[in-house]
């Protein structure tokens, strides 16, 4: 199980990803997908900027 299936799973809403990992989604099924929004961050500060939404 992926670390973003297991974070849908466990009730999330929001996964914030580095875009440099943006590949790895390239597996996640359908179903986890529509659940979750994943956002991409380029670097520390706009991770936080994004995490403070």
């Amino acid at each position: 199980m992926a670390v973003e299936e297991a974070t849908a799973d466990k009730g999330a809403k929001l996964i914030l990803m580095s875009i440099s990992s943006r590949r790895l989604l390239v597996d996640l099924p359908d179903e986890v997908a529509t659940r979750v929004v994943i956002s991409h961050y380029l670097d520390a500060k706009d991770a936080l900027i994004k995490a403070l939404g």
